[in-house]
């Protein structure tokens, strides 16, 4: 595939002095400003343009040239996604969700999507809707709020604290039998749906006081105010 010289200086190539990344960053340029501009994609066809100049490690600066041609496509596509645009107040909420080092943007927002998705039932035509819900072959999603009592009751059987880890192995026992095939499907982040909801409900017994909020990264921590809660769902147990 050829590629125009017109632009680049007849200058003695050699990758020590770094001109080949002058002649990649020029190479950019060009292919920004014209479509027709294409990057070699053989030594051979590099040689060919430049004969009668002396040019060092040839497949280095090939594949830097590949690599410019590489990194322009991927801008391109990366200009074509949409763009949703938020206030400063919904992107303060966003992140109040957010599991830091973790969730990116599109997480907080497929999360939301799944807890939507999750509870909204449509009618069914000719069927009363004031009974209980219909079932699924599948099985009927357990609703996030109902993991709340068994993970306070878990982590003060753990005495009041424990890792992710602890809390998940200590906490399914407690509600396997009400678990359904749906429960344990997989979310976008890679977690069973019925601890992706315990996560959740985690982050609101934490902004409700009953969960510590200085807790080290990876472990959560019953405060007093939750202790107390734990201790009644126990005594009523």
């Amino acid at each position: 595939m050829p590629i125009s010289t017109r632009s680049m200086p007849r200058w003695r190539i050699s990758w020590s002095g770094n001109p080949a990344w002058r002649i990649c960053s020029r190479f950019v340029e060009t292919r920004r400003r014209s479509e027709q501009l294409t990057a070699p994609f053989s030594p051979s066809c590099v040689t060919e343009r430049f004969k009668g100049h002396k040019i060092t490690h040839l497949g280095y600066l090939t594949e830097t040239l590949l690599q410019g041609y590489q990194l322009i496509e991927t801008q391109r596509r990366e200009s074509m996604m949409p763009v949703i645009r938020v206030t400063d107040a919904t992107w303060e909420r966003m992140k109040r969700h957010a599991r830091p080092l973790e969730d990116t943007p599109d997480d907080i927002v497929r999360r939301a999507l799944d807890a939507l998705e999750g509870v909204t039932e449509r009618p069914t035509r000719g069927r009363s809707t004031t009974g209980r819900p219909k079932t699924t072959d599948a099985g009927r999603k357990l609703p996030q709020k109902e993991f709340r009592n068994p993970l306070l009751l878990t982590l003060e059987k753990l005495g009041g604290a424990g890792s992710l880890e602890e809390i998940r192995d200590a906490m399914h026992p407690l509600v396997e039998a009400r678990l359904s095939p749906a429960d344990y499907k997989l979310v976008e982040t890679g977690e069973a749906r019925w601890w992706n909801a315990t996560c959740w409900e985690r982050s609101d017994l934490k902004k409700e006081g009953y969960l510590r909020s200085d807790s080290p990264r990876g472990r959560w921590e019953l405060s007093d105010e939750g202790r107390r809660k734990a201790q009644a769902l126990r005594d009523r147990a």
